[in-house]
């Protein structure tokens, strides 16, 4: 924040019109973070959630820079956005799903945000969603996450809970009695074969329904009390890349009579968490767990077959590591590129998050070559812009890919300006 004017002057060489920030957190010398502000307790009495606490620590001095570089992004035009405006609220929910099951303390700060920060556009939510991942113990298991808390939520929308969870049930014993035999007969078969392969039951289909109808239902609450409060607060959410969204819980054309953005996750590195190469993996691995007459090529059937997805190059585990082929990009980047902008109104709605840096989601590392690729095939089906999300300073590699495929390179970046190619913190 302390040289905020010249790093967005070089910004706008590169292309930038826009900025996502957040959480709304300061840091202080012992690594602990202390909300922005001081909560205004009328939202919270209005919903009839306790306010939380003053922040143990102010920093006045931070607050005013934060404010001037605010004014300096208005003056030039950009676009505002607060990433995850719900941070901060008291107690943070130990239940992952406790914002679909009691979503007016997440509303409350939500809405508190806003009314602090008067001269952003809105904001960008980091779910909620459900889960993705079937490897057991893993933070987003698709079969925990249908809790005892849920219950309630499901009898009031008129959901049989127990109905849920068989259906839950049944699709992990079917996960775990594969053999090569179904996989080689029905794995390739298109939508027939998938809902043989899967013992596809109406049980599944409402299970699947409900997740939907959850999530839709929960934005759809969330934007109608933003427009109360203000009608101008546009509204984004990141699902996962378009092939896992739906599991998730989205359905972004369902979603954008609430949203005024979607940014799915262009994340495809291998290991970490989100990333497309990762999930597959992990996807792979526990299907040959459970299933050991199982080859990883035809485990790799098995992840097709559900997500409808190609997977160009892959064959066995040890495929990861050889990278990304050309026809990754050119086929599977530009479907999930394609399969989101044909879910909107207008190309500007889609802001793709892409990064391909080990921080935050400690992933393997993606190359600038990638970077590029990852762009132009994006382009190439319609994509017009994106967010660049990176917790670590630009690289000058980035500086200069973003320069040349989005900004204007003939112009010099501001004299002194360097790009700082390291990390915000060390951790030993």
């Amino acid at each position: 924040m302390g040289d905020f004017e010249r790093i967005f002057d070089a910004w706008e060489t590169m292309g930038v019109r826009g900025i996502i920030l957040g959480r709304m957190f300061f840091r202080d010398d012992d690594h602990k973070y202390h909300p922005i502000f001081e909560p205004n307790p009328k939202f919270y009495k209005r919903l009839g959630v306790p306010t939380p606490p003053p922040p143990a620590k102010t920093f006045p001095e931070r607050r005013r820079q934060l404010d001037r570089m605010f004014a300096d992004v208005k003056k030039r035009k950009w676009s505002l956005l607060i990433f995850s405006p719900d941070a901060g609220m008291q107690p943070e929910p130990e239940d992952p799903y406790d914002r679909f099951v009691s979503s007016t303390p997440w509303a409350a700060r939500i809405l508190d945000t806003f009314s602090q920060f008067p001269e952003v556009d809105g904001g960008i939510l980091d779910g909620p969603e459900w889960g993705y991942e079937i490897e057991p113990g893993h933070v987003h298991d698709i079969f925990a996450d249908l809790p005892e808390s849920v219950r309630p939520l499901a009898e009031s929308m008129h959901y049989d809970f127990g109905e849920l969870q068989q259906a839950r049930d049944m699709l992990q014993t079917t996960l775990r009695q594969l053999n090569t035999r179904r996989v080689k007969t029905d794995s390739r078969r298109g939508l027939l074969g998938a809902i043989r392969l899967f013992d596809s039951t109406p049980e599944l289909a409402t299970w699947l329904r409900f997740r939907t109808e959850v999530l839709t239902g929960t934005v759809k609450t969330l934007k109608g009390m933003m427009r109360e409060q203000r009608a101008d607060l546009r509204l984004g959410m990141g699902p996962r890349s378009a092939a896992f969204a739906p599991l998730c819980g989205y359905d972004v054309r369902s979603l954008m009579a609430y949203l005024d953005y979607v940014l799915p996750k262009h994340y495809f590195w291998h290991r970490g968490y989100d990333g497309f190469y990762g999930t597959v993996h992990r996807w792979m691995k526990t299907l040959t767990d459970w299933n050991p007459g199982l080859s990883d090529e035809e485990a790799l059937d098995v992840v097709k077959a559900f997500f409808g997805i190609d997977l160009p190059g892959l064959k066995s585990a040890f495929d990861f590591e050889r990278g990304f082929p050309d026809e990754f990009f050119t086929r599977v980047v530009a479907k999930e590129t394609s399969a989101v902008l044909s879910a909107v109104k207008r190309p500007e709605q889609v802001l793709p998050w892409v990064d391909v840096g080990r921080r935050p989601h400690d992933g393997d590392p993606m190359g600038t070559g990638d970077f590029i690729r990852i762009l132009e095939a994006s382009q190439k089906v319609g994509l017009e812009q994106f967010v660049y999300h990176n917790h670590t300073h630009l690289a000058p590699a980035e500086v200069e890919v973003m320069r040349t495929l989005c900004g204007d390179p003939s112009q010099p970046l501001p004299e002194g300006y360097v790009p700082p190619d390291g990390l915000h913190e060390h951790v030993q």
